[in-house]
């Protein structure tokens, strides 16, 4: 079975992470670790992540203090960088960067590792919006 690790940054996002949490806990193939680092939510995202975290063994969410801003671009970079810190897998074969907002379906992390197993040359995988 893949091993693969989740980097999730997340700022207010309460509107969207309960479809996101929802889409991963459906995987075929489940995250070996899912780390998602709260930067500074002023919503309820905390307590849907503390919610999380208390059914899911493999979450793991750690909170950044709030810098009174969104910061494009470098914030969720300093939010994955801070996640990426705190991986306990050692023996992960993939690192995702996965957004706060998406859901998709229950086999697309399978999808996605399988057309690696096609071509060992693909450096870097991305994805689409598939239909459920």
């Amino acid at each position: 079975m893949t091993k693969y690790v989740i980097i999730t940054p997340a700022r207010d996002e309460e509107a969207h992470i309960e479809k996101t949490i929802l889409a991963v806990s459906r995987q075929t193939v489940r995250p070996a670790q899912w780390i998602i680092v709260d930067d500074g939510s002023r919503d309820k995202t905390g307590e849907i992540l503390n919610r999380a975290a208390q059914t899911f063994p493999w979450i793991t969410v750690l909170r950044r203090s709030n810098r009174g801003f969104r910061q494009a671009g470098t914030g969720v970079i300093a939010a994955f960088n801070d996640g990426y810190t705190h991986v306990d897998c050692q023996e992960w074969e993939f690192l995702v960067k996965l957004d706060a907002d998406l859901s998709f379906t229950a086999h697309y992390f399978e999808r996605c590792f399988a057309e690696f197993e096609k071509d060992w040359a693909l450096g870097m995988g991305g994805g689409r919006h598939l239909p459920h």
